[in-house]
Protein backbone atom coordinates (compact mmCIF):
# COMPACT_ATOMS: atom_id res chain seq x y z
CA UNK A 1 0.00 0.00 0.00
CA UNK A 2 1.50 3.34 -1.00
CA UNK A 3 1.12 6.43 0.76
CA UNK A 4 0.72 9.64 -0.86
CA UNK A 5 0.02 13.03 -0.10
CA UNK A 6 -3.56 13.18 -0.71
CA UNK A 7 -4.10 10.93 1.56
CA UNK A 8 -1.96 12.19 4.55
CA UNK A 9 -4.16 15.46 4.05
CA UNK A 10 -6.78 13.74 4.03
CA UNK A 11 -6.07 11.65 7.29
CA UNK A 12 -5.08 14.77 9.11
CA UNK A 13 -8.30 17.10 7.91
CA UNK A 14 -10.38 13.91 9.01
CA UNK A 15 -9.16 14.15 12.74
CA UNK A 16 -9.51 17.48 12.87
CA UNK A 17 -12.44 18.52 11.36
CA UNK A 18 -14.50 15.44 10.70
CA UNK A 19 -15.36 14.19 13.88
CA UNK A 20 -16.99 17.82 14.69
CA UNK A 21 -19.19 18.11 11.36
CA UNK A 22 -20.45 14.56 11.77
CA UNK A 23 -21.69 15.34 15.54
CA UNK A 24 -23.00 18.93 14.45
CA UNK A 25 -25.42 16.85 11.67
CA UNK A 26 -26.88 16.03 15.15
CA UNK A 27 -28.24 19.10 15.78
CA UNK A 28 -31.72 20.17 15.37
CA UNK A 29 -33.37 23.30 15.92
CA UNK A 30 -36.87 22.89 17.24
CA UNK A 31 -40.15 25.17 17.81
CA UNK A 32 -38.73 28.03 19.69
CA UNK A 33 -40.22 27.62 23.59
CA UNK A 34 -43.18 29.93 23.71
CA UNK A 35 -43.63 30.74 27.55
CA UNK A 36 -41.51 33.63 28.54
CA UNK A 37 -38.04 33.70 28.27
CA UNK A 38 -36.19 32.96 30.93
CA UNK A 39 -32.71 31.06 32.49
CA UNK A 40 -32.67 28.73 35.73
CA UNK A 41 -35.71 26.38 34.81
CA UNK A 42 -35.77 22.98 35.69
CA UNK A 43 -36.58 20.40 32.78
CA UNK A 44 -37.54 16.42 33.05
CA UNK A 45 -38.92 14.01 30.70
CA UNK A 46 -41.14 10.92 31.61
CA UNK A 47 -42.06 8.63 28.92
CA UNK A 48 -42.34 9.99 25.82
CA UNK A 49 -42.61 13.73 26.91
CA UNK A 50 -40.30 16.20 27.93
CA UNK A 51 -41.37 19.40 30.38
CA UNK A 52 -40.29 22.60 32.38
CA UNK A 53 -41.03 24.38 35.00
CA UNK A 54 -40.41 27.35 36.83
CA UNK A 55 -36.96 30.12 36.47
CA UNK A 56 -36.70 33.36 36.19
CA UNK A 57 -37.02 35.88 33.50
CA UNK A 58 -36.12 39.75 33.63
CA UNK A 59 -39.79 40.60 35.33
CA UNK A 60 -39.67 38.08 37.93
CA UNK A 61 -40.21 34.35 39.37
CA UNK A 62 -41.80 32.22 37.76
CA UNK A 63 -43.92 28.81 38.39
CA UNK A 64 -45.81 27.76 35.13
CA UNK A 65 -45.32 24.09 33.94
CA UNK A 66 -45.10 23.51 29.94
CA UNK A 67 -45.47 19.78 28.10
CA UNK A 68 -43.36 19.31 25.37
CA UNK A 69 -44.07 16.58 22.33
CA UNK A 70 -41.65 15.79 20.53
CA UNK A 71 -43.40 13.71 17.81
CA UNK A 72 -45.35 17.11 16.88
CA UNK A 73 -42.87 19.51 18.44
CA UNK A 74 -44.88 21.54 20.32
CA UNK A 75 -45.63 22.79 23.35
CA UNK A 76 -48.94 22.70 25.71
CA UNK A 77 -49.10 25.02 29.24
CA UNK A 78 -50.41 23.11 31.73
CA UNK A 79 -51.69 23.93 35.55
CA UNK A 80 -49.10 26.14 37.21
CA UNK A 81 -47.20 24.33 39.82
CA UNK A 82 -48.94 24.91 42.84
CA UNK A 83 -45.55 25.80 44.79
CA UNK A 84 -44.00 29.14 44.94
CA UNK A 85 -42.52 30.54 42.38
CA UNK A 86 -38.85 29.50 41.98
CA UNK A 87 -35.75 29.43 39.90
CA UNK A 88 -32.16 27.49 40.41
CA UNK A 89 -34.34 24.27 41.73
CA UNK A 90 -33.05 20.82 41.62
CA UNK A 91 -35.82 18.07 39.31
CA UNK A 92 -35.20 14.83 39.04
CA UNK A 93 -37.30 11.69 37.87
CA UNK A 94 -38.05 8.12 39.50
CA UNK A 95 -40.49 5.97 37.33
CA UNK A 96 -43.76 8.15 36.27
CA UNK A 97 -42.92 10.61 38.99
CA UNK A 98 -40.84 13.71 39.24
CA UNK A 99 -39.33 15.19 42.08
CA UNK A 100 -38.71 18.97 42.15
CA UNK A 101 -38.14 21.44 45.08
CA UNK A 102 -35.26 24.19 46.74
CA UNK A 103 -34.36 27.09 44.62
CA UNK A 104 -34.69 30.91 44.73
CA UNK A 105 -37.65 33.03 45.50
CA UNK A 106 -36.89 36.82 46.35
CA UNK A 107 -37.42 38.29 48.32
CA UNK A 108 -38.86 35.25 50.14
CA UNK A 109 -35.37 33.81 49.93
CA UNK A 110 -33.74 30.47 49.43
CA UNK A 111 -36.45 27.24 49.66
CA UNK A 112 -35.97 24.27 50.93
CA UNK A 113 -39.52 22.42 50.34
CA UNK A 114 -40.10 19.35 48.09
CA UNK A 115 -42.69 18.24 45.85
CA UNK A 116 -43.77 15.22 43.97
CA UNK A 117 -45.26 15.24 40.66
CA UNK A 118 -47.50 12.49 39.32
CA UNK A 119 -47.53 12.41 35.59
CA UNK A 120 -50.12 9.61 35.56
CA UNK A 121 -52.47 11.51 37.41
CA UNK A 122 -51.46 15.07 36.67
CA UNK A 123 -51.26 16.09 40.17
CA UNK A 124 -48.70 17.42 42.77
CA UNK A 125 -47.88 16.02 46.59
CA UNK A 126 -46.32 18.12 48.52
CA UNK A 127 -43.15 16.03 50.25
CA UNK A 128 -41.27 16.11 53.43
CA UNK A 129 -38.65 19.40 53.47
CA UNK A 130 -35.45 19.03 52.88
CA UNK A 131 -33.52 19.79 56.78
CA UNK A 132 -31.47 22.86 55.78
CA UNK A 133 -32.57 22.85 51.91
CA UNK A 134 -32.75 26.69 51.36
CA UNK A 135 -30.26 27.19 48.79
CA UNK A 136 -30.20 26.94 44.86
CA UNK A 137 -28.24 25.90 41.85
CA UNK A 138 -27.74 22.11 43.93
CA UNK A 139 -27.44 18.99 42.38
CA UNK A 140 -29.23 16.02 42.47
CA UNK A 141 -29.64 12.40 41.26
CA UNK A 142 -31.63 9.02 42.00
CA UNK A 143 -29.80 5.68 42.51
CA UNK A 144 -32.34 2.74 42.77
CA UNK A 145 -35.22 4.28 45.30
CA UNK A 146 -32.91 7.37 46.81
CA UNK A 147 -32.77 10.80 45.62
CA UNK A 148 -29.50 12.48 46.73
CA UNK A 149 -28.95 15.94 46.99
CA UNK A 150 -26.04 18.44 47.57
CA UNK A 151 -24.08 21.48 47.41
CA UNK A 152 -25.78 24.84 46.12
CA UNK A 153 -25.87 28.68 46.63
CA UNK A 154 -26.69 29.63 50.09
CA UNK A 155 -28.14 33.56 50.93
CA UNK A 156 -25.68 34.00 53.70
CA UNK A 157 -22.25 35.69 53.83
CA UNK A 158 -20.73 33.41 56.16
CA UNK A 159 -21.28 30.02 54.13
CA UNK A 160 -22.63 31.26 50.50
CA UNK A 161 -21.25 27.93 48.80
CA UNK A 162 -22.60 24.59 50.64
CA UNK A 163 -21.23 21.23 50.82
CA UNK A 164 -23.79 19.74 52.58
CA UNK A 165 -25.57 16.16 50.77
CA UNK A 166 -28.66 13.76 51.61
CA UNK A 167 -29.96 10.94 50.55
CA UNK A 168 -34.20 11.32 50.30
CA UNK A 169 -35.77 7.72 50.45
CA UNK A 170 -38.65 7.41 48.17
CA UNK A 171 -40.76 5.05 50.17
CA UNK A 172 -40.41 6.51 53.75
CA UNK A 173 -40.42 10.26 52.48
CA UNK A 174 -37.57 10.88 54.93
CA UNK A 175 -34.06 12.63 54.49
CA UNK A 176 -31.05 11.33 55.81
CA UNK A 177 -27.94 12.97 56.18
CA UNK A 178 -24.99 11.66 54.76
CA UNK A 179 -20.75 12.46 54.73
CA UNK A 180 -20.77 15.88 53.51
CA UNK A 181 -19.08 16.45 49.40
CA UNK A 182 -15.71 16.70 49.92
CA UNK A 183 -14.76 19.24 47.68
CA UNK A 184 -14.89 22.49 47.56
CA UNK A 185 -18.75 24.12 48.26
CA UNK A 186 -20.01 24.99 44.94
CA UNK A 187 -23.29 25.84 43.22
CA UNK A 188 -23.76 25.16 39.60
CA UNK A 189 -22.49 21.70 39.46
CA UNK A 190 -23.81 19.22 36.96
CA UNK A 191 -24.91 15.66 38.12
CA UNK A 192 -25.91 12.09 37.21
CA UNK A 193 -25.71 8.90 38.28
CA UNK A 194 -24.51 5.55 36.22
CA UNK A 195 -24.07 1.58 37.40
CA UNK A 196 -25.56 2.61 40.88
CA UNK A 197 -22.65 5.28 41.70
CA UNK A 198 -22.97 8.96 41.56
CA UNK A 199 -21.15 11.66 39.65
CA UNK A 200 -20.60 15.39 40.69
CA UNK A 201 -18.19 17.88 38.60
CA UNK A 202 -17.17 21.25 37.93
CA UNK A 203 -19.04 24.53 39.59
CA UNK A 204 -18.86 27.99 41.06
CA UNK A 205 -17.41 28.55 44.41
CA UNK A 206 -15.29 30.84 46.47
CA UNK A 207 -13.04 32.73 43.88
CA UNK A 208 -12.53 29.99 41.85
CA UNK A 209 -14.65 27.73 39.31
CA UNK A 210 -14.08 24.18 39.48
CA UNK A 211 -13.12 21.78 36.89
CA UNK A 212 -13.12 18.39 39.77
CA UNK A 213 -14.74 15.20 39.25
CA UNK A 214 -15.92 13.32 41.62
CA UNK A 215 -17.35 9.83 42.52
CA UNK A 216 -19.88 8.78 44.75
CA UNK A 217 -20.18 4.93 46.27
CA UNK A 218 -23.75 5.07 48.04
CA UNK A 219 -23.46 1.63 49.41
CA UNK A 220 -20.71 2.69 51.35
CA UNK A 221 -21.02 6.46 51.84
CA UNK A 222 -17.84 7.14 50.23
CA UNK A 223 -16.77 9.51 47.50
CA UNK A 224 -13.40 9.14 45.42
CA UNK A 225 -12.23 12.22 43.24
CA UNK A 226 -11.37 11.28 39.37
CA UNK A 227 -9.10 13.18 37.00
CA UNK A 228 -10.48 16.59 36.03
CA UNK A 229 -12.46 17.03 33.58
CA UNK A 230 -9.64 19.13 31.83
CA UNK A 231 -12.17 22.57 31.32
CA UNK A 232 -11.91 25.71 33.43
CA UNK A 233 -15.08 28.16 33.92
CA UNK A 234 -17.32 25.67 33.35
CA UNK A 235 -20.44 26.07 35.05
CA UNK A 236 -24.26 26.40 34.88
CA UNK A 237 -23.48 23.89 32.12
CA UNK A 238 -26.30 20.81 31.88
CA UNK A 239 -25.30 17.03 32.27
CA UNK A 240 -27.15 14.17 30.64
CA UNK A 241 -25.99 10.27 30.08
CA UNK A 242 -27.48 8.39 26.78
CA UNK A 243 -26.48 4.92 25.41
CA UNK A 244 -24.66 4.42 28.72
CA UNK A 245 -21.96 7.30 28.10
CA UNK A 246 -21.84 10.72 30.28
CA UNK A 247 -22.20 13.78 28.49
CA UNK A 248 -22.17 17.58 29.44
CA UNK A 249 -22.60 20.34 27.68
CA UNK A 250 -22.94 24.41 27.61
CA UNK A 251 -22.37 26.34 30.59
CA UNK A 252 -20.44 29.90 31.28
CA UNK A 253 -17.65 30.70 28.63
CA UNK A 254 -18.28 27.98 26.94
CA UNK A 255 -20.12 26.37 23.86
CA UNK A 256 -18.77 22.78 23.62
CA UNK A 257 -20.38 19.41 24.51
CA UNK A 258 -18.08 16.82 26.04
CA UNK A 259 -18.38 12.89 26.45
CA UNK A 260 -16.60 10.76 29.08
CA UNK A 261 -14.75 8.43 27.17
CA UNK A 262 -14.04 5.68 29.07
CA UNK A 263 -11.95 3.70 27.20
CA UNK A 264 -9.21 6.50 28.70
CA UNK A 265 -11.16 7.77 31.44
CA UNK A 266 -11.04 11.48 29.86
CA UNK A 267 -13.36 13.91 28.66
CA UNK A 268 -13.38 14.60 24.96
CA UNK A 269 -14.78 17.03 22.78
CA UNK A 270 -17.89 15.54 20.73
CA UNK A 271 -19.27 19.02 19.49
CA UNK A 272 -18.92 22.57 18.84
CA UNK A 273 -22.53 24.11 19.39
CA UNK A 274 -21.56 27.26 17.64
CA UNK A 275 -23.63 30.43 18.62
CA UNK A 276 -25.54 28.43 21.69
CA UNK A 277 -22.88 30.39 24.26
CA UNK A 278 -25.07 30.31 27.55
CA UNK A 279 -25.62 28.78 31.14
CA UNK A 280 -28.36 27.73 33.25
CA UNK A 281 -30.31 25.70 30.08
CA UNK A 282 -33.15 23.38 30.41
CA UNK A 283 -32.67 20.01 28.76
CA UNK A 284 -33.97 16.69 29.13
CA UNK A 285 -33.26 12.94 26.92
CA UNK A 286 -35.93 11.33 24.99
CA UNK A 287 -35.17 8.14 22.87
CA UNK A 288 -31.78 8.62 21.87
CA UNK A 289 -31.85 12.83 21.97
CA UNK A 290 -31.25 15.22 24.09
CA UNK A 291 -33.52 18.67 24.13
CA UNK A 292 -32.29 21.65 25.53
CA UNK A 293 -32.67 25.28 25.87
CA UNK A 294 -33.85 28.71 27.32
CA UNK A 295 -31.03 29.60 29.20
CA UNK A 296 -28.77 33.23 29.73
CA UNK A 297 -25.40 34.72 28.13
CA UNK A 298 -22.76 36.10 29.83
CA UNK A 299 -24.83 39.55 29.32
CA UNK A 300 -27.92 38.31 31.11
CA UNK A 301 -29.78 37.93 28.26
CA UNK A 302 -32.57 35.27 28.02
CA UNK A 303 -34.00 33.10 25.11
CA UNK A 304 -36.66 30.75 24.12
CA UNK A 305 -34.65 29.09 21.59
CA UNK A 306 -34.92 25.07 21.59
CA UNK A 307 -32.72 22.14 20.11
CA UNK A 308 -32.20 18.54 20.06
CA UNK A 309 -29.15 16.59 19.60
CA UNK A 310 -28.49 13.41 18.94
CA UNK A 311 -24.78 12.10 20.08
CA UNK A 312 -24.53 8.89 18.33
CA UNK A 313 -22.64 9.39 15.42
CA UNK A 314 -23.69 8.34 11.84
CA UNK A 315 -24.85 4.46 13.33
CA UNK A 316 -20.87 4.41 14.52
CA UNK A 317 -20.88 1.57 17.81
CA UNK A 318 -20.21 3.69 21.27
CA UNK A 319 -17.64 3.85 23.77
CA UNK A 320 -18.55 1.63 26.54
CA UNK A 321 -17.15 0.62 29.96
CA UNK A 322 -16.04 -2.70 29.58
CA UNK A 323 -13.16 -5.04 31.68
CA UNK A 324 -12.53 -6.45 28.18
CA UNK A 325 -9.43 -4.19 27.92
CA UNK A 326 -7.10 -4.29 24.67
CA UNK A 327 -4.71 -2.01 22.87
CA UNK A 328 -3.89 -0.99 19.46
CA UNK A 329 -0.14 -1.07 17.91
CA UNK A 330 0.99 0.48 15.61
CA UNK A 331 -1.21 2.99 15.36
CA UNK A 332 -1.66 4.66 12.73
CA UNK A 333 -0.30 1.79 10.73
CA UNK A 334 -0.56 0.90 6.96
CA UNK A 335 -2.91 -1.84 7.51
CA UNK A 336 -0.75 -4.32 9.94
CA UNK A 337 -0.78 -3.66 13.45
CA UNK A 338 -1.53 -6.00 16.62
CA UNK A 339 -4.29 -5.89 19.05
CA UNK A 340 -2.67 -6.81 22.83
CA UNK A 341 -5.51 -8.03 25.51
CA UNK A 342 -4.77 -8.06 29.02
CA UNK A 343 -5.46 -11.05 29.82
CA UNK A 344 -4.34 -14.46 28.71
CA UNK A 345 -6.88 -16.71 29.36
CA UNK A 346 -8.99 -18.79 25.83
CA UNK A 347 -11.50 -16.51 24.99
CA UNK A 348 -13.65 -15.76 22.04
CA UNK A 349 -13.74 -12.16 20.42
CA UNK A 350 -15.13 -11.02 17.65
CA UNK A 351 -13.57 -8.17 15.86
CA UNK A 352 -15.30 -5.41 14.00
CA UNK A 353 -14.15 -2.34 11.65
CA UNK A 354 -16.98 0.61 10.98
CA UNK A 355 -15.87 3.04 8.09
CA UNK A 356 -16.74 6.88 8.65
CA UNK A 357 -20.58 5.92 7.39
CA UNK A 358 -21.02 3.13 10.27
CA UNK A 359 -20.91 1.02 7.82
CA UNK A 360 -19.23 -2.74 8.87
CA UNK A 361 -15.87 -3.13 6.26
CA UNK A 362 -14.14 -5.91 8.05
CA UNK A 363 -15.49 -8.85 10.02
CA UNK A 364 -13.91 -11.60 12.28
CA UNK A 365 -14.49 -13.91 14.64
CA UNK A 366 -11.38 -16.17 16.67
CA UNK A 367 -9.89 -18.06 19.69
CA UNK A 368 -7.75 -16.04 21.43
CA UNK A 369 -4.88 -18.20 23.23
CA UNK A 370 -1.77 -15.82 23.62
CA UNK A 371 -2.77 -12.51 24.53
CA UNK A 372 -2.24 -11.39 20.78
CA UNK A 373 -4.16 -10.67 17.83
CA UNK A 374 -2.49 -10.01 14.30
CA UNK A 375 -4.56 -8.17 11.45
CA UNK A 376 -3.25 -7.60 8.30
CA UNK A 377 -5.81 -5.18 5.95
CA UNK A 378 -2.77 -3.83 3.77
CA UNK A 379 -3.06 -6.29 0.69
CA UNK A 380 -7.28 -5.80 0.99
CA UNK A 381 -9.58 -3.67 -0.06
CA UNK A 382 -9.73 -1.39 2.39
CA UNK A 383 -8.83 2.19 1.99
CA UNK A 384 -6.92 4.78 3.89
CA UNK A 385 -8.65 6.63 6.21
CA UNK A 386 -10.14 6.62 10.19
CA UNK A 387 -12.01 3.82 11.38
CA UNK A 388 -13.56 2.42 14.60
CA UNK A 389 -12.97 -1.38 16.00
CA UNK A 390 -15.00 -2.25 18.07
CA UNK A 391 -13.73 -5.90 19.85
CA UNK A 392 -16.53 -8.16 21.56
CA UNK A 393 -16.02 -10.51 24.28
CA UNK A 394 -18.35 -12.68 26.39
CA UNK A 395 -20.84 -9.57 26.92
CA UNK A 396 -18.21 -6.81 26.77
CA UNK A 397 -16.62 -4.54 24.07
CA UNK A 398 -14.57 -2.05 23.85
CA UNK A 399 -14.15 0.67 20.46
CA UNK A 400 -11.47 2.48 19.33
CA UNK A 401 -10.32 4.92 16.87
CA UNK A 402 -8.29 3.10 14.16
CA UNK A 403 -6.05 5.39 11.33
CA UNK A 404 -5.10 3.35 8.41
CA UNK A 405 -2.53 5.29 5.99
Amino acid sequence: MRISIKYILYILYSLMILPTLYAQQGLTRKAYFPGTLRNSASGFSIDKYGYLIGGRSNSGWLNDFWRYNPDSDQWIQKANFPGAARWGAICVTSGSKAYYGLGENHPIGSKGDFWQYDAVSDTWQKLQDMPNGARYWAIAFVIKNKIYVGTGGANSSATPFLNDFWEYNIDSNTWLKKRNFPGPGRMQAVAYSQNQKGYVATGRGAGLNKADFWEYHPESDTWIQLPDIGKNLFYGAFSFVLDSIPHIGLGAFDNNLIYFNAADSTWQLLSDFDKINRENVISFCIGNKVYFGTGEDLNYNNYSDFWSFSPRVLGLPQISQSSLDWKIFPNPSLGKFSIQFNRLRMEEVNTELFNQLGQLVYNKKEIITTGNIEIDLSSSAILPGIYTIKISGGDHSKVERLVIW
